[in-house]
């Protein structure tokens, strides 16, 4: 791990923060700190069934209460963060991100509300919840398929911890559309849905 001293944090970086509403939740900037920024060679792994994005180091003076719940942005690039280290002197901390370009997805939702008079489930208008998620591709198949060739991509959303979707849910991505197929919702600060978009060959 490369040192640095004080005088080397001079990179400017916004630390988000996840603001959450009834119908979505958005990045916001919380705070501009400064780091000492790296770029190492290895891909980062910020997905576990997606594949790898440009990885970058930081070091920055310690922040209580930082963790990979959070997110930051530099020079425009949002930085997806995988690990936080505090070094042993416990005054700057080590961060490992990936580089990623977030989508805004929607989804909608019909309410299932109860008819009191005659005490049975009705659907009212669908619901829309927009958030942000990191898109990256898993797989790429192709079918052959009668009376047209089929290419099927399976994708993976990976998206912010209080992010639930479902399996058969259709999440927009501007103008493109994608069933769940599968969610990954172990992890203590992520979750990961693996989407499948079907199109014309």
């Amino acid at each position: 791990m490369t040192n640095h001293n004080a005088g080397a944090l001079r990179e400017r970086v916004y630390l988000l923060t996840l603001c959450e509403q009834p119908d979505g939740c958005t990045w916001e900037r919380a705070a501009a700190i400064h780091a000492a920024v790296s770029y190492p060679k290895t891909s980062n792994l910020f997905s576990r069934v997606g594949i790898g994005v440009r990885s970058v180091r930081l070091k920055i003076r310690r922040r209580d209460g930082l963790t990979l719940h959070d997110a930051m942005e530099l020079d425009g690039q949002h930085l997806f963060l995988t690990r936080i280290e505090t070094e042993h002197d416990r005054l700057y901390q080590t961060i490992e991100a990936a580089a990623v370009t977030p989508v805004v997805c929607t989804v909608s939702r019909k309410q299932v509300t109860t008819d009191a008079r005659h005490n049975r489930p009705t659907l009212t208008q669908a619901k829309v919840y927009t958030f942000p998620a990191c898109m990256t591709e898993k797989y790429v198949r192709f079918d052959s398929l009668t009376p047209q060739d089929v290419t099927e991509t399976t994708y993976v959303l990976v998206t912010p911890k209080p992010v639930m979707l479902h399996t058969g849910e259709v999440v927009t991505v501007g103008a493109d559309s994608f069933c769940v197929q599968i969610g990954h919702t172990l992890d203590l600060y992520k979750n990961e849905y693996e989407v499948v978009r079907k199109e014309d060959a």
